[in-house]
């Protein structure tokens, strides 16, 4: 790939960028033209999401070999701890994600 073809293909996809980060404001100037099923999606997509991403951290963990899942499910707990204790999602996800990583090297 060339200089050129690498430019063109940064550009395009920067432009596509700002054009999708623009275009919520442009469509609901205010929050009387929201349409309810915008507002209802902003209410449970989060949730869905999360609960996602715990499937998806889970999908590979094998229960009947190595450690058992024994590291993911004390990192998980750490989390969900720490989250209720402090109310600080980098705090927790950092605390669990360190806790993770010391389990599956050190041990």
């Amino acid at each position: 790939m060339s200089v050129k073809q690498s430019i063109l293909i940064i550009g395009v996809i920067s432009l596509v960028t700002i054009f999708m980060r623009i275009m919520p404001f442009v469509l609901f100037r205010s929050p009387e033209q929201t349409p309810g099923w915008v507002k209802y999606l902003g209410r449970v997509l989060p949730s869905a999401i999360i609960g996602l991403l715990v499937v998806y951290c889970f999908k590979d963990v094998s229960f009947t070999t190595n450690y058992y899942g024994i590291p993911e499910i004390i990192a998980s707990i750490l989390v969900i701890i720490s989250y209720k204790k402090f109310h600080k999602i980098f705090v927790s996800l950092g605390l669990g994600t360190v806790t993770y990583m010391l389990w599956i090297n050190l041990f």
